[in-house]
């Protein structure tokens, strides 16, 4: 039994860093298998593009800006959009890894792999020490680890059809925010990293609070500052859950978390200032994603969300814990945030799924130790440990198909999880004969890619970052469709407009809209010459792309 050392602080014994880093080590290897089940299931002639999880925009997106640092940049564009715009964006974490890359030689995923790992590690452990400041009971804090790393929702219990809306489906189902096993399982790296830099935060800012130390207020300062530089969404939650508490139960303190504050709102101006006053990102920058229904949260949440909320009306639970009530600001201040019409309400959940466990755990515990009490020592702990397993088990069975998912990677002919060795070797005739950002205008959806493996701009890509993506895609959709459906003037000034040097068509698209293999004319062909061609791929070069004009008033189509 770990013992309080100060009110700030709890003391953990060496034993539970032990069993700590043997369930991060188990962790880690039940990450890493869908991966190496990956790599193992390549077909000859295919590769694995080494991503898990149900969302390749996001990780191309990712390539993108790692790639361009392995170029050598310190500064960013957004390469999946053509309206001009300066290199304004600075993302610390990309940027490092991918000069890891760059002075390693190694590949961009090797990096990708390494900080994955990292994060994933940090933030079971981190977990574990944010637990130990509310509880002083080492089994609540080893339940409240289990639970964080293996329990999800009901959804397993749901049977939505293919015509549910997304929103009204159980967020366990789909939502990688719901909780933290669908973030380490996947290859969303940013939110453990993310998840572990505010949990930091959180609980330097309590100590500080407590005991007005200035190291834990740089710390808790620090910590945010690498939050809102890896996931920006995290720090409105951060803010709101601080700002909420100290109002309700530490009002005496606003200066001190104002301190703590500081550093990272530097950060969040310099971040609003690029997307409101670039003349491009000031017009069009604005994504919205529709907010899950109250119930579909709570069936995504699980035993977690109930045993929490029994837990807040336990009075046993606050007695035995400390700053309990920071945990259910957290959960009241969460729920209010996913009611707001924010646009992007649904992405500030990321790490509710702690508290709820934390007081979960503490109300199992609580529970089991009562229902105990009058056994013989060895009795009572013998309750505690097999209740324990039994409630793990209970809110982890959702799990379970879940993770059977992450093997059923699609097999080819389709490309997705796996991609052709003669698409991949195109792409590397790209990054030979390219300079970085010129503007490539590929066949969807592989044109996501470009980025990444290229180091060129996409005319089209990220649904979230290319700028009119919808009407974009139907141009290149017309493009490779039948000749003489768009006139070549038209032709020849988007492609100016935009400063497209090629224009890239593979063959899988070819085959989905039927167009024959021999076929040679296209609606670009007057003003595009074939330098690269296998049976995959076709590659052209756009006439004259070095002289194109610059972009003048209007938009991507032109005046």
């Amino acid at each position: 039994m770990s013992r309080t050392t100060n009110a700030s602080q709890t003391r953990i014994a060496r034993a539970e860093w032990v069993l700590v880093g043997v369930w991060t080590a188990v962790a880690l290897l039940a990450i890493a298998a869908p991966y190496w089940d990956g790599y193992r299931r390549a077909p000859a002639g295919w590769r694995f593009n080494g991503f898990v999880g149900g969302y390749p925009d996001d990780y191309y997106g990712y390539l993108g800006w790692m790639r361009q640092a392995r170029d050598g940049f310190v500064l960013f564009k957004d390469y999946f959009t053509t309206e001009p715009h300066g290199r304004v964006f600075f993302h610390p974490l990309f940027w490092a890894m991918g000069t890891m890359s760059r002075l390693t030689g190694a590949p961009l995923l090797i990096p990708w792999y390494v900080v994955h790992a990292l994060g994933c590690a940090l933030l079971l452990v981190t977990v574990y020490r944010f637990a130990a400041h509310f509880t002083p009971d080492a089994p609540a804090r080893a339940l409240a680890l289990a639970l964080v790393t293996t329990s999800t929702g009901f959804g397993w219990l749901t049977a939505p059809t293919g015509t549910t809306p997304w929103i009204a489906r159980s967020i366990d189902l789909w939502h990688v925010e719901t909780d933290e096993f669908r973030a380490l399982t996947s290859s969303f790296f940013t939110l453990p990293v993310a998840l572990t830099c505010m949990l930091l935060a959180f609980l330097h800012a309590l100590r500080y609070l407590r005991t007005a130390r200035r190291t834990d207020a740089v710390a808790s300062g620090v910590y945010a500052l690498a939050l809102v530089a890896t996931h920006q969404y995290d720090i409105v939650v951060l803010y709101a859950v601080l700002g909420a508490y100290v109002l309700v139960a530490a009002h005496r303190y606003v200066a001190r978390v104002a301190i703590v504050a500081v550093p990272s709102l530097l950060y969040c101006l310099y971040s609003v200032a690029v997307v409101r006053f670039d003349p491009v990102f000031a017009q069009h920058m604005h994504v919205s994603m529709r907010t899950p229904t109250p119930l579909a949260c709570a069936l995504g949440w699980g035993l977690p969300l109930v045993l929490a909320a029994i837990a807040l009306l336990t009075p046993a639970v606050w007695r035995s814990g400390r700053d309990v009530g920071f945990l259910a600001v957290w959960l009241v201040v969460g729920m209010v945030l996913l009611a707001l019409p924010l646009g992007f309400a649904r992405k500030l959940m990321w790490g509710m799924h702690v508290p709820m466990c934390v007081l979960g755990a503490m109300l199992v515990v609580e529970m089991l130790r009562s229902a105990g009490r009058a056994l013989p020592r060895r009795a009572a702990t013998a309750v505690v440990v097999a209740g324990s397993i039994l409630v793990t088990i209970a809110a982890g069975i959702g799990t379970v198909p879940l993770y059977r998912n992450l093997f059923g990677h699609p097999a080819p002919p389709a490309v997705g999880a796996y991609l052709p060795d003669d698409y991949l070797e195109a792409l590397r005739w790209l990054d030979d004969h390219t300079e970085p950002a010129e503007v490539v205008l590929a066949s969807l959806p592989l044109a996501a890619l470009i980025p990444g493996y290229t180091g060129c701009v996409s005319f089209v890509g990220h649904w979230a970052q290319t700028i009119d993506a919808d009407h974009k895609a139907a141009f290149v959709a017309a493009l490779f469709g039948v000749a003489g459906g768009l006139p070549p003037t038209a032709i020849r000034g988007i492609l100016a407009r935009n400063r497209v040097h090629y224009l890239f068509l593979d063959r899988w698209t070819r085959e989905l809209a039927r167009i024959p293999l021999a076929r040679r004319e296209f609606p670009f062909s007057s003003v595009a010459d074939v330098v690269y061609e296998i049976p995959f791929a076709t590659i052209w070069r756009v006439r004259d792309a070095d002289q194109l004009p610059p972009w003048g008033d209007s938009d991507w189509r032109g005046p």
